[in-house]
This record gives C-alpha cells, sequence and structure tokens, in this order.
C-alpha cells in the first residue's frame, strides 16, 4: 500500500484528518496478499491504512440492483457514468457493506467485529454515514441490506397484528357501510392514477431514465416508490432526479386519505339506530299538540 505521501489527494490535502471518522474501530479481515496486508487494521482503518472509508470501487459481494461494472464500479470513471448522482455512493465505512467479517462502528453496544457465524444473533444496528457523488451525506441503517429479514422479528410482528385484529372491538368504533364503499371507490380510483402519473412521469423523461425506459421497469419502479421502495429506475436532471420521490409522497397521502376515510371517528348521531330517531319525533309532537290546548289571554 502506497505511503501516505505518494498517494493521489496528499499534495491537494496535505497532512489533514479529513478523512478520519472518530468512530472508526478497524477491521479485522485476516491476511490478504493482493494488499500485500495482514488484514489486521487496529486501533482504526485510519492509523493502520490512512483512511476511514471504503471508495465505492469493485465490487465483491451482490448487490440490490445489478452493476454496470462489478469489476471497478466507480473507480477511474468520469462523473457523467454515473447514472444518478444523488443516489450513488461515492464513499462509505464498512458498516454498510460485507467483508469476511461484519463491523459495527457508529452506536456500537457490543463486539465490532461480528463474523458470518455471530451475524444471526448480532442485534445491534449497522449504520453507517454515506458521501454521496452529488456531494451531499446522509447517515443510513444497512441492516437489513446485510442481514436479510429478520425471521423472529417477522413472527412477532405477524402476532402482534393477528392479536390487534382478533381484539379490534376492544377498540374499534363500527364503522358505517357507507365508509367501506367510500375507502373502495377511493382504493380503485387512486391506486390507477398513480400508476398512470408514475409511469407517464418515467416515459416523459425517457431520455433521462437509467439504465433505460421499459415499460415494465416504470410499472415496477412506480410500485415499489408507492411503498417507500426503490425499483429498478433513476432519473437525472433537474425534477426528474426528485420525480420517484414525488411518487413515494403520492402513495402516502393516498393511503393517509384511505384510513381517514375508513378510521375518521364517527359521531354517536350518525349510526344512531334509526328507531331512536322515530322515538322522538313523536315527542316532539306531543308537546306542539299540548302547547296547542293551552289557554289563551282572556280579555278585559
Amino acid at each position: 500500500m502506497a505511503r501516505a505521501t505518494n498517494r493521489p489527494l496528499y499534495p491537494y490535502l496535505g497532512k489533514s484528518e479529513v478523512f478520519h471518522c472518530p468512530a472508526d474501530k478497524g477491521q479485522e479481515e485476516g491476511p490478504l496478499d493482493f494488499l500485500n496486508s495482514d488484514g489486521h487494521w487496529k486501533p482504526s482503518n485510519y492509523e493502520s491504512l490512512g483512511c476511514s472509508y471504503r471508495l465505492n470501487a469493485g465490487l465483491w459481494s451482490d448487490t440490490v440492483l445489478p452493476a454496470a461494472d462489478a469489476g471497478a464500479n466507480l473507480a477511474a470513471k468520469k462523473e457523467s457514468w454515473v447514472p444518478d448522482p444523488s443516489r450513488f455512493i461515492l464513499m462509505h465505512e464498512p458498516s454498510a457493506y460485507s467483508y469476511a467479517n461484519y463491523y459495527h462502528w457508529h452506536y456500537a453496544r457490543g463486539p465490532t467485529t461480528v463474523t458470518w457465524n455471530q451475524l444471526p444473533d448480532d442485534g445491534q444496528k449497522f449504520i453507517s454515514p454515506i458521501l454521496f457523488v452529488d456531494g451531499h451525506a446522509a447517515s443510513h441503517d444497512f441492516t437489513h441490506v446485510l442481514k436479510g429479514l429478520d425471521i423472529e422479528e417477522a413472527v412477532v410482528s405477524l402476532g402482534v397484528a393477528v392479536l390487534l385484529l382478533r381484539s379490534r372491538a376492544l377498540f374499534d368504533a363500527p364503522t358505517p357501510r357507507h365508509r367501506w364503499r367510500t375507502a373502495i371507490v377511493m382504493v380503485v380510483t387512486i391506486i390507477p392514477v398513480s400508476f398512470v402519473y408514475g409511469v407517464v412521469g418515467f416515459a416523459v423523461r425517457h431520455d433521462r431514465v437509467r439504465p433505460e425506459f421499459t415499460f415494465g421497469g416504470a410499472v415496477q419502479e412506480t410500485a415499489a416508490r408507492l411503498v417507500g421502495l426503490t425499483g429498478p429506475l433513476a432519473v437525472t436532471g433537474g425534477f426528474g432526479r426528485w420525480f420517484p420521490a414525488s411518487i413515494t409522497v403520492l402513495g402516502f397521502v393516498a393511503l393517509i386519505a384511505i384510513a381517514v376515510a375508513v378510521l375518521a371517528p364517527v359521531t354517536e348521531g350518525t349510526v344512531a339506530p334509526v328507531t331512536r330517531l322515530d322515538e322522538v319525533r313523536p315527542r316532539r309532537a306531543g308537546r306542539g299538540a299540548s302547547s296547542s290546548r293551552l289557554p289563551g289571554p282572556t280579555g278585559c
């Protein structure tokens, strides 16, 4: 590995800690012949390697979306090669990727090095700050990306959902039938409109869609965005970079509207039985009849 003074950015940065993360706990990867390293980067990556972060270059494990160039990825590429700079990772910490082991730096409350065998029983979150190609940075949780679906968590969540469903009479007011009819009308109207909005929006921006616009890809991306996920497509330039997020906003607004239509509080009068109203009318009529029989004022 090159000395710090011989690295490409040294003439610009000099002796600097700009690539040093205070939460850096280092890594234990074992012997790495291609790096001429023993893989024991302790007490920190910064002290051992000179940098706490990894460039999003060569990929050695599977990715959520197919990589255009898994061998080099971002390395030696021009800026124009990146399809969506606001979503493409430039640098990350070890907690965001799978190595020979897994690593906890930020918010670590237990072992910072986790082996493959220990991963299923590890209860910590894999949190990593991310620098994106467009220059913005954010902290993200990669736990489910690295561990996959937590079966125990899914089973418990399903059990709680079933229990709440079976006990709904304890805390749920009856929903009038017309509310359900309204919700059904909203669902069969909003869902097609949302898909039309998404697919047409991608079609209008087809020249800025990456990797390329297809009807199936637009439908898949729209479906994923409506529930807060990401699909196979990305849009670049101007409002295009925000367009997929607008689909997610539309999906959440639609969900809230449907939930309000079904679950909004119902006053007693709205669902009062007709017989109770029938009981009130005769009483009022009776009072009117009796008042008509009152003696009028006497004359002098």
